[in-house]
C-alpha cells in the first residue's frame, strides 16, 4: 500500500469546549464546532509565538455554533478572529483544542509537540 498525505486544502471539523465566565464569577462550558486547517508544524508554532491572531488565522478556517452575548449568530471572518483573539477565554480553548487534535494526528509523538512549544495533554476520544 501506498502512503498518501492528507489533503492540505481539507477542512476538519473539531468540536472546541470554552469556559465562559458568568457574572457570577463561574464559568460554563460552553462548545462550538472549528474547521481546522492541517498546518505546518513550523508555521503553527511561528504564528502562535507571534500573537493569538495569527495563530488563530494560521489554523482556523471557520467555524459554526458561535454568537454574540444576543444569540446572534457570529460569521467567520478576518475582522471576526481578529474581535475574538482579544477574548483570552476563546483564544486559549482554540489553541487548547487545536494541540489536543494536533496531538492525536497518527505519526504524532508528544515529544514533538512539546518540542514545539506546545501544551499537549491527551486528545479525548468518544
Amino acid at each position: 500500500m501506498t502512503f498518501k498525505l492528507a489533503d492540505p486544502e481539507a477542512l476538519y471539523r473539531v468540536e472546541v469546549p470554552v469556559d465562559v465566565p458568568q457574572p457570577d464569577g463561574s464559568f460554563e462550558e460552553q462548545t462550538f464546532t472549528a474547521l481546522f486547517r492541517l498546518v505546518e508544524t513550523n508555521v503553527w508554532t511561528g504564528a502562535a509565538l507571534d500573537s493569538d491572531e495569527a495563530f488563530l488565522k494560521a489554523v482556523l478556517a471557520g467555524w459554526e455554533g458561535i454568537a454574540d452575548a444576543d444569540g446572534s449568530p457570529l460569521q467567520w471572518s478576518d475582522e471576526m478572529v481578529e474581535k475574538l483573539a482579544g477574548q483570552g477565554y476563546w483564544a486559549r480553548a482554540v489553541h487548547a483544542a487545536y494541540h489536543r487534535w494536533a496531538a492525536a494526528l497518527p505519526g504524532k509523538t508528544s515529544a514533538q509537540l512539546l518540542a514545539a512549544g506546545a501544551a499537549v495533554r491527551q486528545a479525548a476520544t468518544t
